[in-house]
């Protein structure tokens, strides 16, 4: 499970903003090279006909705070694809109704021997970049 990314919003990636017909940028892209989730990151969605880039907590369920939102303790940063279609799933509804794409350089994967990290990949386009399909909530 991709638990990092690689934002950097290099040449490539902003040709795949351009490909996508961006009508309105409300946030700048985020450009950073690991972006774990909690983090930031910069989402494409469609509002009223139109694609939007807005900035978003990577994690999908959120508690409200007096100073904005925070991660719920429950994981949601990754939804397994299997659990789309079960009505109680923290996915369902997202998936349903309020689906994104997010702009990437790469991802990373961390591989694991006896619950400890060995060695960590970093997998990168070659040209251009990748598009992750996301949820999101409004």
């Amino acid at each position: 499970m991709c638990g990092r990314f690689n934002a950097t919003f290099d040449g490539g990636v902003r040709k795949l903003y351009t490909s996508l017909k961006i009508n309105k940028m409300v946030d700048r892209p985020i450009n950073k090279h690991f972006v774990k989730a909690t983090d930031t990151v910069a989402i494409v969605r469609e509002k009223a006909n139109s694609r939007v880039v807005e900035n978003a907590i990577w994690w999908l369920l959120l508690d409200s705070t007096e100073n904005g939102f925070k991660p719920s303790k429950y994981t949601s940063f990754n939804t397994r694809y299997d659990k789309l279609n079960t009505p109680n799933s923290a996915g369902y509804q997202a998936y349903r109704h309020s689906r994104c794409v997010i702009a990437v350089k790469g991802f990373g994967e961390t591989e694991f021997i006896n619950k400890k990290p060995v060695h960590y990949f970093d997998m990168q386009a070659e040209h251009g970049g990748l598009l992750l399909g996301g949820l999101s909530r409004d």
